[in-house]
């Protein structure tokens, strides 16, 4: 996915098709929009800058899958995402504002 997203940028900087991934062009005749979303990483309980843990309580007993409130978390960070990010309010809101604000989180 990293490949993908760095060829879709690049195509739209020089205007050259990856001969891998193809035309990436959201336009007509190319493919969908492809960009990052919600940052969900972080180093457990050592807080990210904006105060983002990860809890034992987060994951199930495999330690990489979350719980139900790991799963209540991810879908907040998304659909916050979802709702702010300039590139996704268009499509995601019935009634997006005139004018998208750039995301609010940053990475950490």
């Amino acid at each position: 996915m990293k490949w993908t997203v760095a060829a879709q940028i690049e195509q739209r900087r020089s205007a050259r098709v990856d001969p891998t991934a193809g035309n990436l062009d959201d336009g007509p005749g190319g493919q969908p929009w492809i960009g990052w979303a919600a940052y969900l990483w972080t180093d457990g309980m050592n807080a990210r800058s904006d105060g983002l843990t990860w809890t034992r309580a987060d994951l199930e007993g495999d330690g990489t899958h979350p719980s139900q409130s790991g799963e209540q978390k991810v879908g907040a960070m998304l659909l916050d995402f979802f709702k702010h990010d300039a590139g996704t309010v268009s499509w995601f809101l019935a009634n997006p504002p005139h004018t998208a604000a750039r995301h609010r989180a940053a990475l950490p």
